[in-house]
């Protein structure tokens, strides 16, 4: 939210901020008559604030001498700062009409005209005032902020930087040049604005916080909360402020953070919609589910928001209660679904309006593919426009010998997809393919990113609009368009519904069927589906021998870090199962137990995740489960990499978590020499463990039952002949998992037979 003047007939975009600027208070000496005594008290008069006695006097003048030239031009300004407008325009031409030349009435018959909404009168008096005095920097900052209420940004910005030429400390057209520069997307021009505005005017709170939504802009969080700090310090009071900030904690990762923000916000402007409906996202994200739903339903009874209802309609709690409230949850989002369709709700640009994908249905332990088909379904008759055709799709290409494709993913950085796939991007063969990447603005830039991008022919920062972002990649010609992960961000899921390459296909950085019928096809390994997997998509399975990824084998740590600074005695057994919270599934919840209580000296160890809330609900889940042995359950807060493996290596097992296993944990786990306990199931997302074990040669610690997985693990941590036998057999084999180029080239071939067939 941008501090702003309001304007009440463009209330959609950002305003200039203050009113033009009207003179008054001194005389013309007009006519010879200014030096009166009854002027000269009633303009004291005026200076003080008393603008009705001071209008009384000018009008006891004007019954005097009527053609009093300073009387009638400030009786018409006292009427402008009265509000009383159609006075002000008749003296105020009065004044033009007697004296031409008169510059100030020019101007403040301006300002009294655009405040009519006469805005084509008022910027002909305000250019008449700049005609009669060039060098008047009031009624060119007037132009300015005319012309930037109407939208016209370009023209305002040479009205505002003509009125700082003239006055180098006008803090007030430094701050609509701001202003107009962030509308037109120039932020670093914008910040020199800013910065020159609390130069001239230090206590300009407002200013930090338009500093503070372009460093957010940026992707500059850190930045931006600082500023909003400041904008607090200087004036306390600024709730849109508070609510700015807490959509920033938001975008960091911390919507804990955001939640106080938005209250003081709200404590502050009460009965704000945008207000209650960022508050619920932030309770979303932590797990609240509840109070994210009645922050919703508070905003849709301020002002009704179809985004707001259709967020409302898809949530799912982030840490499962039950297997009945799976099944209550789902049957729940199909009913709503068909009430939103038959309602006849409509969405215009559901990125912006929801924010947000169905990104827990997966950790359900169900085939997903008519549910995510449902909802697929419900967008496009929602909103059409998704369903957008690349206009030049069908053009003939020009022929050239290289595949275009295009790589695309939010996470291009030291996470989960960026490690799995900087290798395919470095390595596919740059004789038969041209490698665009598409990343998005703002996104996180670490070592491994700049490593991505290096790696590629050409990097497009994609715009975080979509209507934008689709149209600049249809504007590159792919051939392909690959999608590293879908249903992990609302920007990818979305534009995934569009047609912007003759082939597109998505791998399984989020393994799950997209339900979008855009997307042709989904690339897994025949190591992990098992048979009848196509049941499970919309899209066409394609099935390599391998993991498609191309993993580069983690440096361990030298010097591991010791048990005792993870709290953990040295006397008991680790199990570890680092996986994130919420794939959890409480089916594996009696596993647990019945291993805890199997093994006595046993520890459970788990990682907190990013929000602690996450923690507290599994804690509370498991209270429940198991009352009697969760004292042996610990968690631990997020670590850096290297205590991470260290963790892994002082292991004496490692948990696969059953319906949803673990993809990069499992490699990490491997390249350590730690076994893994998994217990495949019927998706490719409880199989990743199998596949890499399939990959090694290695079956030993596969599970077909609930039981087998307690003997496997029991076994391993107490009998450790076996268990060394195991680690040698995956210190052995290991390295086929890392550096794989075999699968880089499955990728090769399936993306030039992809091709093919679409010419055919």
């Amino acid at each position: 939210m941008v501090t702003k003047r309001k304007h009440k007939k463009r209330s959609s975009r950002k305003q200039a901020k203050n009113r033009p600027k009207r003179e008054n208070g001194t005389l013309s000496g007009g006519n010879g008559t200014g030096s009166s005594v009854l002027l000269q008290e009633a303009l004291k008069l005026h200076q003080s604030g008393n603008l009705t006695e001071a209008a009384h006097l000018y009008q006891k003048i004007l019954k005097i001498d009527p053609g009093q030239i300073d009387a009638i031009f400030l009786l018409g300004t006292s009427s402008l700062q009265q509000g009383n407008l159609d006075t002000a325009a008749e003296f105020l031409k009065k004044a033009i009409a007697l004296k031409p030349d008169h510059v100030r009435a020019h101007n403040n018959l301006g300002t009294t005209l655009q405040q009519q909404d006469k805005f084509d009168e008022a910027i002909d008096c305000y250019r008449n005032a700049t005609k009669l005095s060039p060098d008047y920097a009031d009624a060119h900052y007037n132009i300015g902020v005319l012309l930037q209420n109407q939208g016209k940004d370009s023209e305002a910005i040479a009205s505002y930087s003509r009125a700082t030429e003239i006055n180098p400390d006008y803090a007030e057209a430094y701050y609509n040049l701001g202003i107009a520069n962030q509308e037109l997307g120039k932020l670093d021009d914008a910040l020199f604005n800013y910065h020159k505005t609390v130069e001239i005017k230090p206590g300009y709170a407002e200013v930090y916080n338009n500093m503070g939504n372009v460093f957010k802009l940026q992707g500059k969080l850190d930045d931006a909360v600082c500023a909003y700090k400041k904008a607090l310090e200087l004036k306390p009071d600024l709730a849109e402020t508070y609510n700015n900030m807490g959509g920033t904690y938001i975008e960091q990762g911390n919507p804990a953070e955001a939640i106080p923000c938005f209250r003081k916000s709200l404590e502050l402007k009460p009965d704000v919609p945008e207000v209650y409906n960022n508050m619920g996202d932030a309770f979303k994200e932590i797990g609240m589910t509840n109070e994210a739903l009645s922050s919703y339903q508070n905003a849709l009874q301020l002002k009704p928001d179809s985004g707001i209802e259709v967020k409302s309609a898809l949530m799912l709690p982030v840490i499962i209660e039950s297997e009945e409230s799976i099944k209550q949850n789902r049957e729940r989002i199909f009913k709503q679904i068909e009430s939103m369709r038959n309602r006849g709700l409509t969405l215009g640009d559901p990125h912006k309006q929801i924010g947000s994908t169905n990104y827990y249905l997966v950790y359900h332990g169900l085939n997903d593919k008519e549910i995510q088909k449902e909802i697929a379904s419900f967008y496009i008759n929602a909103c059409p426009d998704l369903a957008w055709t690349s206009p030049d799709l069908n053009k003939q290409r020009k022929l050239h010998d290289k595949i275009t494709i295009g790589i695309i993913s939010d996470y291009l950085c030291y996470h989960t997809i960026g490690r799995l796939n900087y290798g395919i991007v470095k390595y596919l063969s740059r004789k038969e393919f041209n490698v665009k990447l598409f990343r998005f603005s703002g996104g996180r830039e670490d070592h491994l990113s700049k490593a991505i991008d290096d790696a590629a022919d050409e990097v497009i920062v994609l715009p975080r609009k979509l209507k934008q972002a689709r149209r600049e990649i249809a504007d590159h010609s792919l051939d392909i368009l690959f999608y590293l992960d879908i249903g992990m961000d609302s920007l990818t899921y979305f534009l995934a519904y569009s047609r912007l390459a003759p082939v597109q296909c998505v791998t399984w950085g989020h393994p799950v069927t997209t339900g979008i019928p855009n997307m042709d096809y989904f690339i897994s390994s025949d190591k992990s589906e098992p048979p009848g997997a196509e049941d499970h998509y919309l899209e066409r399975l394609i099935l390599p021998d391998r993991l498609t990824t191309y993993y580069y084998r983690p440096e361990l740590p030298e010097v591991l870090t010791p048990r005792k600074d993870f709290g953990l005695p040295e006397d008991y057994n680790l199990y570890v199962c680092p996986q994130t919270l919420f794939k959890f599934h409480p089916d594996f919840d009696d596993v647990i137990g019945a291993l805890l209580r199997q093994d006595t000296r046993g520890l459970l160890v788990l990682i907190e995740g990013k929000h602690k809330h996450w923690a507290e609900l599994l804690r509370d889940r498991f209270s429940n489960a198991f009352p009697d042995v969760f004292d042996r359950v610990r968690f631990l807060p997020m670590m850096p990499t290297r205590d991470f493996l260290s963790l892994l290596k002082m292991a004496d097992v490692i948990l696969d978590t059953p319906f949803f296993g673990g993809g990069s944990t499992s490699l990490e786990s491997f390249a350590c020499g730690i076994p893994i306990v998994t217990w495949p199931g019927e998706f490719m997302r409880d199989r990743l463990a199998l596949a890499l074990y399939k990959q090694m040669g290695i079956m030993d610690c596969v599970a077909d039952n609930a039981q087998s997985y307690l003997d496997i693990a029991f076994r391993l941590v107490n009998d450790k002949v076996w268990r060394k036998e195991i680690r040698d057999k995956i210190k052995a084999n290991a390295g086929v998992l890392f550096e794989d180029i075999k699968a880089v080239h499955e990728l090769e071939r399936f993306f030039k037979m992809a091709v093919e067939n679409n010419k055919e």
